[in-house]
């Protein structure tokens, strides 16, 4: 076998090996219900974005054409993403924009958008349904609770940092989300999210931690600094 044949081989077996690690996802959003009536009001839906929040990159973009969109997408590693959905109006003769954020994860198979909800669901995927299940119960008296079971079952998987965000949202003990942030795996608590939620946690702690008050002897007591 010559040099020139097992540089051609090795770019094969390169493009397969990319070809196995590399896996498919879909986005179908479904907003015709809710694009009708707003159409009606002199708003349009213009597109889709799907965003890395931990690196910025635009993961894709699609327009909304009558209400819907399709996504199709490569990745290696399931990861969290924001979906934002792009609408915009004619205020004093000047087109503005507004935009609807909503986590989302990218993973193999199916994802499906609903907008025409009162609350936005998507769905279809394993983590998907995980996260928007504990969405659906926001109103629950234990809520907190519900969304601590989530994020323990699913301390490896991507999903647990929407579910974190959303405990944070809660305003939960420091402790709490300090403890929960400790279980998960190294690659999660190193998401810029989640670095943020933990120095916040650490630094509500640190104020609410009662001081140790120490005295010398010889300090007399109107001298004394009781407030801690």
């Amino acid at each position: 076998m010559n040099k020139k044949t097992i540089i051609t081989v090795l770019l094969v077996l390169t493009a397969i090996t990319g070809q196995a690690q590399a896996k498919t996802f879909s986005v179908h959003g479904d907003l015709t219900t809710v694009a009708q009536t707003l159409l009606k009001q002199g708003v349009s839906f213009d597109s889709v974005t799907i965003i890395n929040p931990a690196t910025s990159e635009v993961v894709a973009k699609q327009p909304i054409q009558n209400g819907e969109f399709t996504i199709n997408g490569t990745f290696e590693n399931t990861f969290y993403a924001d979906l934002i959905i792009w609408n915009s109006s004619e205020v004093n003769g000047e087109r503005k924009q507004k935009s609807s954020k909503m986590p989302i994860i990218i993973e193999s198979g199916d994802i499906e958008f609903d907008g025409n909800n009162k609350i936005a669901i998507i769905r279809g995927t394993t983590l998907n349904e995980v996260l928007y299940e504990a969405i659906s119960k926001h109103q629950a008296l234990d809520y907190g609770k519900i969304l601590e079971k989530a994020i323990i079952q699913h301390k490896d998987d991507a999903v647990s940092i929407p579910l974190l965000l959303l405990l944070d949202d809660t305003l939960p003990e420091p402790k709490t989300l300090l403890t929960l942030i400790s279980q998960l795996n190294d690659t999660i608590q190193q998401h810029p999210h989640i670095a943020k939620v933990k120095e916040k946690a650490e630094k509500r702690l640190k104020r609410t931690t009662p001081h140790h008050l120490t005295f010398s002897a010889e300090t007399p007591l109107y001298k004394r600094n009781f407030k801690g």
